[in-house]
């Protein structure tokens, strides 16, 4: 058996360990034990007149040596982002039961009434909010007259422009905010409810609140009901 074999092994080996992390070591059909199988056999039939260069032999195991910690290497990088996504769904689960404001504008209608939703602005300016149906459809316009700057709730009483009540599902909202000289100034509208559950969708986690899905990163505040803290 030549080196050309062992090299033959590492070449095959080496393209074991680039396949996806899916695959399981029980797909691999050569191993490490395989290896020194490999090298005992060619020492015992080495021929005898013209045994392998020590130089051979140093950088095989050499080799070895390195590919045994790049298989190492792989493993604990499985290791690590198998841990990182465990922790990513354990933290995420701590968000259920909590109440949070979050950044967006869409409020829900359930039993009637309207989940809380509020805006902030940097100056004054004269607030007029419009509420859509999900059609795209204008349901109700309130007029919330001169505001300085500050955050303000937004309060609707789950009525249409004709004040008949509105059917349970969730709405959306916009918010013009013009100062005296006309101009626009800027809106940051959150909402407020409690987290019921998550939801994964295209890969990606979101929290369930108002029937709505929200994601993580848009949470402003947290906070713990107060019949749910401990006395």
């Amino acid at each position: 058996m030549s080196i050309d074999s062992i090299s033959s092994y590492f070449s095959y080996l080496n393209t074991a360990t680039d396949t996806s992390s899916s695959e399981t070591d029980s797909d691999t059909s050569l191993g490490q034990e395989d290896f020194l199988t490999l090298m005992v056999a060619q020492l015992q039939n080495q021929d005898p007149l013209n045994p392998m260069d020590g130089t051979e032999y140093t950088a095989q195991l050499a080799q070895f040596s390195a590919l045994e910690q790049q298989m190492e290497t792989n493993t604990l990088l499985s290791e690590i982002s198998s841990k990182l996504d465990t922790d990513s769904t354990e933290n995420i689960l701590d968000y259920i039961g909590k109440d949070v404001t979050y950044s967006g504008y869409a409020m829900t209608i359930d039993g009637g009434t309207a989940t809380s939703a509020s805006f902030s602005i940097e100056d004054s300016a004269n607030i007029n909010v419009t509420i859509y149906n999900t059609s795209g459809e204008e349901v109700k316009n309130l007029y919330l007259g001169q505001n300085y700057a500050g955050t303000y709730g937004i309060e609707w009483d789950g009525t249409d422009s004709s004040g008949s009540q509105v059917d349970d599902g969730v709405y959306y909202y916009s918010i013009s905010a013009i100062n005296e000289s006309g101009g626009a100034v800027n809106v940051e509208t959150t909402m407020s409810g409690t987290v019921t559950g998550l939801s994964y969708e295209n890969g990606n986690q979101y929290l369930v609140v108002n029937d709505n899905l929200i994601n993580p990163a848009s949470i402003i505040e947290i906070t713990i009901p107060e019949e749910s803290e401990e006395v």
